[in-house]
């Protein structure tokens, strides 16, 4: 096709596409879809918000979840199994992981620019066949440059202002490619996000560690990452190991980490056995008393385990979308399953440990969430949702306290 303008090598192979049969046009289609970029900026297609325009951050109503994007079906879909991190240098969403259970192979960093209203890819996942260990033994992707497999990441992204990078404390344990590589380590990963190049962080796994299910949050007074699974760990600067800081631990797994930079504490949200209690973890403090339970009051919050929540730095509260769950129970009078149609949004006051729900800013069930973030530079909460078989739609939250009490 040389010397072909674009519109006809177009045509050509569309000619082409045509005249394959369905079976082996979508082997090529398949094939075609796992080429890498490295550096190339692959935009997502966007629909036209069905002609609405969307008003300015600035300008959103208070107290209320506004729908400020919406990819087109034929785009890329959210993970359940996915997190995100707020990186703060750019005022960007950043979210990264994959639903590995589904076939899913995306280990591609997702960014949305809540400015310009964008979605930007920042490669193209890696082919499964370039899924292998390297010299060290390391689990990794890629055929020319370097990339962590695909996996589950829960609340384990973050973003690390210091390094400038996004730091993913998970695990790819239900990649089912883990049963052809039984002997493979697996690292924990650095995006740099100046670069654009993933490294491998040097901290090996160190016994009770094993940070699959965990969370995360960026200790900002201390400035250093830390994660929450069987203890609470910190990373140090200088040697890049995970550090233990106690070995308590009341969570086993779906729960949610954030850091309040008002009050210097870590707050702990949601839990496999269901809860609406909010656990503290106070770093300042002895010991034995770092960790405190406590049953919030006022308006009554469902219990839920694997909830968005993000703490907002100007207001001093967190907010949590919850699921308005109703649980089923067994022959022998035991829970076997929570269902909802509905979630509600709440905000969490520390300082008087209560709950307030937002009465219109209620919506459809999430089920498995962790792609909330408070956007400190446009003052606003992002959430993204969508799944396999709903678009991904980013909506916008711009709390008013004052409307919220006295409303």
């Amino acid at each position: 096709m040389t010397g072909e303008s674009p519109i006809a090598m177009y045509r050509t192979v569309l000619y082409f596409l045509l005249l394959m049969s369905p079976l082996v046009a979508a082997v090529w289609f398949a094939v075609a879809n796992y080429s890498e970029t490295p550096a190339a900026a692959v935009y997502e297609t966007v629909d036209a918000m069905e002609g609405k325009a969307t008003p300015g951050l600035a300008e959103l109503p208070v107290n209320v979840w506004v729908n400020i994007h919406r990819i087109d079906r034929s785009g890329w879909r959210r993970q359940l199994h996915a997190g995100a991190a707020y990186d703060s240098k750019r005022g960007t969403l950043l979210v990264f992981g994959s639903d590995t259970h589904g076939g899913n192979w995306d280990n591609s960093v997702h960014e949305f620019d809540p400015e310009t209203l964008r979605w930007e890819k920042h490669y193209n996942q890696s082919a499964k066949s370039g899924y292998r260990t390297d010299q060290r033994g390391y689990a990794v992707a890629g055929s020319g440059a370097l990339y962590p497999w695909a996996m589950h990441t829960y609340d384990g992204v973050l973003y690390d202002p210091v390094r400038d990078a996004l730091l993913i404390v998970a695990r790819p344990d239900h990649n089912p490619i883990r049963k052809q590589m039984s002997g493979a380590q697996h690292p924990m990963w650095l995006y740099d996000l100046a670069s654009r190049e993933w490294r491998i962080l040097n901290a090996p796994e160190q016994g009770a560690n094993r940070f699959f299910n965990a969370a995360t949050a960026y200790d900002s007074r201390r400035k250093i990452p830390v994660a929450y699974k069987w203890g609470i760990w910190e990373l140090s600067g200088a040697t890049e190991q995970w550090d233990s800081a106690t070995r308590e631990h009341h969570h086993t797994g779906h729960y949610t980490m954030e850091y309040d930079s008002v009050r210097g504490l870590m707050a702990v949200f949601g839990s496999s056995k269901f809860t609406n209690d909010v656990w503290i973890y106070d770093a300042d403090a002895q010991p034995e008393q770092r960790w405190s339970r406590r049953t919030p009051g006022g308006d009554e919050c469902p219990r839920d385990q694997h909830m968005p929540v993000a703490f907002d730095s100007k207001n001093g509260v967190f907010l949590l979308v919850v699921d308005n769950n109703e649980f089923l129970m067994n022959k022998w009078g035991k829970r076997n399953k929570a269902v909802a149609e509905t979630s509600s949004t709440f905000v969490y006051e520390p300082d008087s440990n209560r709950y307030i729900r937002l009465p219109a800013a209620d919506l459809p069930a999430q089920g498995m969430n962790y792609m909330m973030v408070y956007a400190q530079r446009q003052q606003v909460f992002l959430l993204v949702t969508g799944n396999a078989k709903q678009p991904t739609s980013v909506w916008a939250l711009r709390l008013d306290m004052d409307a919220l009490q006295n409303g």
